[in-house]
């Protein structure tokens, strides 16, 4: 990822993973600065859970290297345990130990590998509890928690170690939209409050859109697409990541015009032209339309309009036809074209 004036955190150089014959990453290089939320997008089998695994080596890369805080941790002399102290991990079906309750399942990490004292750990691990809103659940079992309270456990937990870096497989895939929220409220407070840097694999645009500052696209083992999410999502480049996007920000004649008859070219000489406008960012609340109407004398007709929120970025998209006296008509086009907005003739339909 391109570098800012924040520290880097987690530098990923020429990154190869095999599996016997099986090249599963394949020279994956990125870098990751301090206190950024990234979320890893891809289809299944593309490599993002292998990737996420390998950045606390829980698999062994093949080749290349991954420095977190200028260690090297695919040195083979380097003490895993204790590089692992600082990078905890979450995974999408919680790995809570069944036969513990809550408050044993949080102390048991910094008691049997930061070796702290019971009474230290215990205090710690109540701490957390309240942060997730869950101390009263501390001596309940897993079995006897939804799955969104497991979920807060599981973070919880990860947090008792102190960690500056929190690794999320799904996270939220096998919750309801309710405790979705919640739990994206709670993963914001603790980039914001705890400075930890949060890298996420998740196939929910809702999340996406809520947390992640920065995506990275990969496909087939490499990253093909990695930027900023607002730029990324409301212009992505490659087939895989439009086909996520979709109706978000495409550039397709959305469904709910599909009965009409858009033609490539212009028949006659009153047919309307059918334009798709797409913008971000404070353009959102120009007068674009009125103008159209007013400073060229068009007849404007909305067809289809939808707006949507990015990180408080908004974005949105409108359909709209227009005709007028073709000086005018092209007049407004230029016009369009010098804006911060992106505009294209999609085809005529017939005025009658």
């Amino acid at each position: 990822m391109e570098s800012t004036d924040k520290k880097i955190k987690i530098k990923v150089d020429k990154l190869r993973k095999c599996f016997g014959d099986l090249e599963v990453l394949k020279d994956i290089s990125t870098e990751i600065t301090e206190g950024e939320v990234v979320v890893i997008l891809g289809p299944s089998g593309s490599g993002k859970s292998t990737f996420l695994r390998c950045l606390n080596r829980l698999e062994d890369a093949t080749a290349g290297t991954i420095i977190v805080d200028d260690i090297d941790i695919t040195a083979k002399k380097v003490n895993m345990n204790k590089v692992r102290e600082n990078i905890g991990m979450v995974f999408q079906h919680f790995k809570l130990f069944n036969n513990m309750n809550v408050l044993d399942n949080l102390m048991l990490a910094p008691l049997e590998l930061k070796k702290a004292d019971k009474k230290e750990a215990r205090a710690r691990a109540e701490e957390m509890l309240k942060r997730v809103d869950l101390l009263e659940k501390a001596d309940s079992y897993p079995s006897q928690l939804s799955g969104g309270q497991k979920q807060r456990v599981a973070i919880a937990r990860a947090l008792c170690m102190k960690p500056d870096i929190m690794l999320f497989d799904e996270p939220t895939s096998a919750l309801d939209p309710e405790t979705v929220k919640s739990i994206l409220q709670l993963l914001k407070d603790i980039n914001k409050k705890l400075g930890i840097t949060i890298i996420m694999i998740t196939h929910q645009m809702e999340v996406i859109k809520e947390i992640a500052e920065r995506v990275a696209v990969i496909e087939h083992g490499r990253i093909i697409e990695e930027g900023s999410v607002v730029d990324l999502f409301t212009n992505p480049q490659t087939p895989t990541l439009k086909k996520f996007v979709g109706s978000v920000m495409s550039s397709e004649v959305p469904e709910q015009l599909s009965h009409m008859d858009i033609h490539a070219d212009k028949e006659n000489a009153d047919d309307q032209t059918v334009l798709s406008l797409s913008f971000r960012g404070d353009v959102a609340n120009e007068p674009i339309i009125a103008n159209l109407i007013k400073k060229y004398n068009l007849d404007v007709s909305i067809l289809y309009g939808s707006i949507d929120y990015i990180q408080n970025v908004s974005f949105g998209r409108l359909i709209i036809t227009i005709i007028g006296d073709d000086s005018d008509m092209q007049e407004a086009l230029s016009h369009l074209k010098s804006l911060p907005i992106t505009s294209e003739v999609l085809g005529y339909v017939s005025s009658h």
